[in-house]
């Protein structure tokens, strides 16, 4: 399958007429959006809601996709070899399939590089923020020292109590 637009979480699809679904075995096919226009159901992501199906589709409906790719990617996968949004073919020599290998490519320019950059150094603080523990804010007031540290510091007096009362 190629893409024109992001993916996206959606309960419905999307994408423009630039998708299109291939295969590369036992022949190159291609199979563009359907020249009729008779539905522009390109893309449908769903990993979220429990009504749809819980996958990635491209094609057909919601109800018979032209090509789906199940949320584990297992024997519930499949494709059909027509809907309205694309050409007429076959995308594989059986309907349902088990996904063995996926490969995904991502094509941005300069500034997708530097968002993606700037996401990952973004994730990378916060996990490092996380990771610190301000210790002074536990010791903040008698309470709390007494509420979440119980006896952690009473050794101290106790053992100066007891001192105290043998003299």
């Amino acid at each position: 399958m190629f893409c024109d637009t992001e993916w996206k979480e959606s309960s419905r699809y999307y994408g423009g007429n630039g998708c299109f679904l291939f295969q590369l075995a036992p022949e190159i096919s291609i199979y563009r959006v359907s020249a009729s226009g008779a539905n522009e159901n390109y893309m449908y992501l769903n990993s979220k809601g429990f009504a749809l199906p819980r996958g990635l589709g491209m094609g057909g409906s919601t109800d018979k996709f032209r090509l789906f790719l199940s949320e584990d990617l297992d024997e519930h996968s499949y494709t059909t070899p027509k809907c309205l949004s694309f050409e007429p073919g076959r995308l594989s020599s059986g309907e349902q399939f088990v996904v063995d290998a996926i490969e995904i490519w991502g094509c941005g320019g300069e500034e997708s590089e530097l968002g993606q950059k700037a996401h990952r150094q973004e994730t990378a603080d916060l996990i490092n923020r996380a990771r610190k523990v301000d210790k002074a804010q536990f010791l903040g007031s008698d309470f709390d020292k007494e509420m979440f540290l119980g006896k952690t510091f009473g050794h101290g007096t106790d053992k100066a109590r007891i001192a105290d009362d043998e003299s």
